[in-house]
């Protein structure tokens, strides 16, 4: 048996398997795109969580006598709003706080409750 000398890859076999690669590259650099906004979204999430936790803490620890509602803006285009109700004898305290952001149809909201006891 002789060898031809004819070895390797056909030009049409290395321009399918750049194809391949290609198709793949550009797959795997539209889930970069993805997973950055979900980063983003996550990363909107936690600060508003933080901002509602803050607020909330300061209003339990506050004296009960001057608990009322208000609003401000924390900082990273959100607003915080916060809210006060109390039962008939005002034994119990309904403690709200919602934080927003965004706008239009991509406005999100965190609500975050809290019964507080007198």
């Amino acid at each position: 048996m002789q060898k031809n000398g004819n070895s390797g890859f056909s030009l049409v076999e290395v321009m399918v398997a750049m194809l391949v690669l290609s198709v793949g590259l550009l797959a795997c650099a539209g889930l970069f795109g993805t997973g950055f906004s979900a980063l983003q979204v996550g990363n909107q999430r936690t600060m508003a969580e933080q901002f509602a936790k803050n607020k909330m803490a300061s209003l339990v620890q506050s004296n009960p006598v001057l608990l009322t509602g208000g609003s401000d803006d924390p900082g990273s285009g959100m607003k915080r709003e916060w809210s006060v109700v109390c039962d008939t004898a005002c034994a119990i305290r309904t403690v709200s706080v919602t934080v927003t952001w965004g706008t239009g149809e991509q406005q999100k909201k965190l609500l975050l409750k809290r019964f507080v006891f007198y």
